[in-house]
């Protein structure tokens, strides 16, 4: 599919399981909605190194990293400080709508980026020379599609067998559980008691 469509269609749902939280009428509704606006928007995270390796050169490409993780680092932290500053002056559905706002910024942000994904561009590529053409000897070895479950399964195995096998992970991992949980504890103390 590429990467494209990827974000273009999570960021909408995003948008969409975001929406009902600002809404909410009681707490059971901002945790399901909250946990399913995670679950897709997760797929930014995790294809954007994708991205800036697409984008970067290679002598540039670990600064365009670096900068890259400056907010991945420092969102659960600014973010909690800003949703205390929101919460306090402007009440805890404003957290949710300045969530939603920032995420249609992005989703009309990423409507005007193009294809980055290399084996996306070769094989459209190669599609158009077959049509121009009328030949098809024209071929891509991206043309050729790979099993689903075999690739779901590999996709699914690599990252649970990367944080069980390397201790730079059991690290991270700990660090990013403190850090959420400490903010998931504030976030419900703070609906709670509104």
């Amino acid at each position: 599919l590429g990467r494209r469509p990827v974000y273009i269609a999570t960021l909408f749902a995003f948008m969409f399981f975001i929406l009902p939280c600002a809404l909410a009428k009681n707490v059971g509704t901002i945790l399901v909605c909250r946990f399913f606006a995670a679950m897709v928007g997760c797929s930014v995270v995790s294809n954007s190194p994708g991205t800036i390796n697409d984008v970067s050169t290679d002598k540039h490409r670990a600064f365009t990293f670096s900068i890259w993780c400056i907010g991945l680092m420092n969102g659960p932290v600014i973010g909690p400080l800003v949703g205390g500053f929101v919460f306090d002056n402007l009440g805890w559905r404003w957290i949710h709508w300045l969530t939603l706002i920032l995420a249609g910024v992005s989703f009309l942000l990423m409507a005007t980026v193009p294809e980055t994904y290399g084996p996306t561009l070769l094989r459209r590529r190669t599609e158009k020379k077959r049509k121009e053409t009328g030949d098809v000897q024209w071929w891509s070895k991206h043309d050729e599609k790979r099993a689903f479950w075999p690739l779901l399964g590999a996709s699914l195995w690599r990252p649970i067998h990367l944080t069980a096998s390397e201790p730079i992970l059991w690290f991270w991992d700990l660090y990013i559980l403190i850090i959420y949980s400490m903010n998931c504890k504030y976030s419900l103390k703070s609906i709670f008691s509104a």
